[in-house]
């Protein structure tokens, strides 16, 4: 069995309908080099759940660039915010205050995993019910 690297995580959600883990440095966050080059330019922060810190990084322009729809990123907000496109890759972190951090590698991994099977909105949402509040439960705990 493959064990799960303790390093925070990044994961990409790609226009191609894969999805790339990325480790995060030693802050626990990606550089704005970084998150610019997965994006391919300027960023945008755009909330990814109502229920979790979580965020999705994309392209600023990517609209005008006409990058190509990402769906699985679309289908994820759309379920969230109602119908909004989003496009090109995108980097999905947690946020906290001014800060973007990596998710923990557990979930990153089935996160990726969730986005690499194409689900569809009702399955993201409740998968993200799921894990993502188990993960705040964890969080809050150890803070106490």
């Amino acid at each position: 069995m493959k064990k799960i690297p303790s390093t925070p995580q990044a994961v990409v959600i790609k226009a191609d309908g894969t999805a790339q883990l990325v480790p995060c440095d030693a802050s626990k966050t990606l550089s704005l080099d970084k998150l610019q080059d997965l994006v391919g330019g300027y960023i945008e922060i755009v909330r990814a759940s109502r229920i979790a810190p979580l965020v999705m990084i994309v392209n600023e322009e990517g609209r005008l660039l006409n990058l190509p729809l990402n769906k699985n990123a679309t289908a994820w907000q759309s379920a969230i915010h109602g119908f909004q496109q989003i496009v090109g890759d995108v980097v999905v972190m947690c946020q906290s205050g001014e800060d973007l951090v990596g998710l923990n590698p557990k979930l990153a991994k089935q996160l990726g995993g969730a986005f690499t099977m194409r689900l569809q909105n009702d399955v993201i949402s409740d998968f993200l019910k799921e894990h993502v509040e188990c993960e705040l439960t964890k969080v809050k705990r150890h803070a106490r």
